[in-house]
């Protein structure tokens, strides 16, 4: 099941001109200038040097490594290129009456429902489901939940789990939304979560909400995750590792998840700092503060949500707003791939608890009697292929080498 989230303007045109066309699809190597790949593709440089600096500035924000795509005639002159930045947005190149031309359109993004369905491997129910997923968000809210139901899941038993995923340019973005989380127990028993608006229900209708990082302040983003950015203090690229909130001064900042304190103090150009430290080897870092909270000091435990301080302008800043970093097993990740954003408003009714339910049972029952992956090790060639395409290679790896650890102790 597919749903067309945006299309940009031009898709028309672009679909005109592409549908006999080759694609070729490459990465963007970080040594790379746009000049250089201007001429590298045989194009005019004029597409470059006729650009307002707002829109040259945007063109240095191609990460490196992102995936983009040439598409060429049967003669093998270039007809459209797309090179994505940021995560909403695209350099697109197009040829049109025998000239090309140049613009930032939004990215075209797909909905599709996702089915994974295994049998356990190994203990290591987080890592099992991110080696097959490739997804932080979704291995970090399953896992959780699934041990909220039934403890520890063993090898033998089978997982189900059914989402929603938004893909761009064939790559996933954003958070899953997850229809149902289901485990069936080796004594026959299915215990089930389903998903409605946004939130998890087991079938009493309690809640779970503990697992998912949510937003530190509901104010708007202001800078994305980017490994390369414009910084405007120090007036050169460097990354930005994290994600910046426009709040205004003396804003409260809550937790993202439960965790311990691990730092409280200022670090260099981050200006006044908390480290917080999370399960599953998450740790999420609030920059530029003001005040910090009440009584937060290092080794204190916080809840979810807990004011731990209040937004400023320390460090290198230009003006007040918040920065929070998100690591997992050290390596930044980008936040918007773990954190979900709550409607504090919502109410579900009992009504549509059961209409829920109903329904993923039936889908359970079908993922459940056909497997969507089989066991870890027949597994291994195809998630190295992905894990090779993977904006989360390291992590991807890390989880696989556990799993595969863990067999290798037990048979010895």
């Amino acid at each position: 099941m597919k749903k067309i989230f945006m299309v940009f303007f031009s898709f028309g045109c672009f679909l005109c001109q592409t549908l006999n066309a080759e694609v070729e699809n490459r990465s963007w190597d970080n040594w790379y200038t746009f000049t250089y790949f201007l001429k590298q593709q045989k194009l005019p440089q004029s597409l470059y040097y006729t650009l307002n600096n707002a829109t040259k500035e945007r063109i240095t924000e191609i990460a490196n490594g992102a995936s983009y795509q040439i598409y060429r005639n049967s003669e093998g002159v270039v007809t459209e290129i797309l090179i994505p930045i940021e995560n909403e947005e695209q350099i697109q190149i197009s040829l049109n009456n025998g000239k090309y031309s140049l613009k930032i359109t939004p990215v075209f993004f797909e909905q599709k429902q996702k089915v994974l369905s295994f049998e356990m491997g190994s203990e290591k129910l987080f890592d099992e489901i991110l080696a097959r997923s490739e997804s932080l968000g979704l291995a970090g809210v399953a896992s959780g939940v699934i041990s909220d139901m039934v403890g520890k899941v063993l090898p033998g038993e089978t997982v189900a789990i059914i989402y929603e995923q938004q893909f761009r340019l064939g790559r996933m973005y954003g958070f899953p939304k997850i229809e149902s989380i289901s485990v069936k127990q080796k004594d026959g028993t299915t215990k089930m979560a389903v998903g409605v608006q946004g939130r998890l229900y087991n079938e009493k209708g309690e809640e779970f909400d503990r697992y998912f990082l949510t937003a530190p302040a509901f104010y708007p983003i202001t800078s994305h995750f980017k490994p390369k950015r414009w910084h405007p203090v120090l007036k050169k690229y460097r990354s930005h590792y994290g994600t910046d909130y426009g709040t205004p001064l003396d804003t409260p900042v809550r937790a993202v998840g439960d965790g311990i304190v691990k730092f409280v103090g200022e670090q260099n150009g981050f200006g006044n700092v908390i480290k917080i430290q999370h399960d599953g080897e998450y740790m999420s870092i609030y920059a530029h503060l003001g005040e910090f909270g009440d009584g937060i000091k290092v080794g204190m435990s916080v809840k979810q949500g807990k004011i731990i301080a209040y937004s400023g302008n320390s460090g290198l800043s230009t003006g007040p707003h918040l920065h929070l970093g998100i690591y997992k097993n050290g390596i930044p990740v980008d936040s918007r791939t773990v954190v979900k954003i709550f409607d504090e408003n919502i109410g579900v009714s009992l009504t549509q608890l059961n209409v829920a339910f109903a329904k993923q049972r039936k889908l359970v029952a079908r993922a459940m009697k056909t497997l969507t992956h089989t066991s870890i090790e027949e597994d291994v060639t195809t998630i190295a292929n992905l894990f090779m395409r993977s904006k989360h290679e390291r992590i991807a790896r890390i989880a696989l080498d556990n799993i595969l650890k863990e067999k290798q102790q037990k048979q010895n």
